[in-house]
């Protein structure tokens, strides 16, 4: 869902001529749509990944941590 601050922006442009009134409604709703699609996962993404950090020490080339 958007924030008051995002709406109040919004309408604060329409009131002084900035944008149009149906210029702010297509914002409006579309605040309403990017915040209603922020807590569902993205199409073809799997569940499974790694990130894997390797540290190692400049001097000597050795790893010092590994973390999987």
């Amino acid at each position: 869902m958007a924030t008051t601050e995002e709406r109040m922006q919004i309408l604060k442009m329409i009131e002084e001529g900035k944008i149009s009134a149906a210029d702010g409604a297509e914002l409006l709703k579309a605040l309403d749509q990017s915040g209603a699609e922020k807590g569902q996962p993205l199409k073809g993404s799997s569940q499974a990944r790694w990130f894997r950090v390797r540290v190692t020490d400049m001097d000597s080339g050795r790893n010092k941590v590994n973390i999987n």
